[in-house]
């Protein structure tokens, strides 16, 4: 059977989809911490655009693998991380911490499928 695609218009809430295509090997999943610290960042955002995004949600393959509430952003290598995720230019980055959404919400997206934007970044504000 076919998942579901969703489309911006089904977001209800302000949403941002980041792409771990680079950092989630299918193959050999992380564990839940190590999926949200590869999740949380480095992305290039700034925090103004970010400041009223309430939830992350991690992607990979065009699948959504978990949710994550945001409970603020900051910038790139400025909270405490426990795995590394080096990347350049980190200056012009920025990383969020937060908790697992609630479970409504999770069950709403987790499993379902998004297009795959060439920008790893997308953002949906209602």
């Amino acid at each position: 059977m076919e998942k579901e695609i969703l489309s911006d218009k089904d977001f209800a809430e302000n949403v941002i989809l980041l792409n771990l295509a680079k950092s989630y090997d299918k193959e050999n999943p992380p564990t839940k911490f190590e999926l949200y610290e590869i999740t949380r960042g480095y992305w290039r955002v700034s925090l103004d655009s970010v400041k009223n995004i309430e939830y992350a949600l991690a992607v990979s393959g065009g699948e959504i693998l978990e949710v994550y509430k945001i409970a603020a952003w900051f910038p790139a290598e400025t909270t405490l991380r426990s795995v590394e995720t080096p990347s350049e230019n980190v200056e012009s980055r920025c990383e969020f911490v937060g908790n697992i959404a609630s479970e409504d919400i999770r069950k709403k997206y987790i499993g379902k499928k998004v297009e795959v934007y060439q920008n790893p970044v997308h953002m949906i504000k209602k």
